[in-house]
């Protein structure tokens, strides 16, 4: 007669359960960070200033702005904000002619950045050591009060973060001698650049 598979080994089944608990930390860290995504901007840390300046983009065309956010007028001339690279306003404003201008809107990019490095890390993690430590990792960043309280910012960082870490996940996939990650480095670097000058 045909063998007939047995039982998963408990390997097999120990993976089963390190990778259960990973989508259950991840789903309660989507929670954590969309907890109170449609309050106002009154909170420690959400000053609204980001949109502001997106907000900018709609009223001056690129043409006058040259892509840099608006913060008022001097003597007819426009007063650019010239502090930080361009695109997450220019992301913002883009957001805002979609579907308005509301809170959730600018949350809703870092809890997808958020997300996005949560899976990330457990890919790192999954290639450099085994599925237990990716776990680990998920499990870690998605409920640490610290990643979670400043995943919910709509500034720079948690978009910055996903970008260091999808730079590095890209580069392993180029160790061995492999060209695969090489596109995705490059994008990181480039995007990052026009996110924020410290990534």
């Amino acid at each position: 007669p045909p063998h007939e598979p047995g039982p998963p080994g408990p390997g097999k089944r120990d993976d089963s359960l390190w990778f259960l608990l990973g989508i259950i930390a991840l789903l309660a860290g989507i929670v954590l960070r969309a907890w109170g995504i449609t309050d106002h901007f009154d909170h420690l840390l959400d000053s609204a200033f980001q949109e502001a300046l997106a907000l900018g983009h709609l009223s001056v065309p690129l043409s006058e702005s040259r892509g840099l956010a608006v913060v008022g007028e001097w003597d007819g001339d426009l007063l650019l904000h010239a502090a930080h690279p361009p695109l997450l306003q220019l992301l913002y404003a883009g957001l805002y002619a979609l579907v308005g201008a509301h809170e959730w809107v600018s949350r809703g990019v870092s809890l997808f950045a958020g997300l996005g490095t949560a899976l990330l890390l457990g890919a790192i993690m999954h290639r450099l050591h085994s599925l237990r430590a990716a776990a680990c990792a998920v499990v870690f960043f998605s409920l640490m009060p610290l990643a979670v309280f400043y995943g919910r910012t709509t500034n720079y960082e948690p978009v910055a973060l996903f970008l260091v870490t999808l730079f590095f996940w890209a580069y392993l996939r180029t160790r061995g001698g492999g060209m695969r990650g090489l596109p995705l480095m490059l994008l990181a670097v480039v995007v990052g650049g026009l996110w924020e000058w410290t990534v």
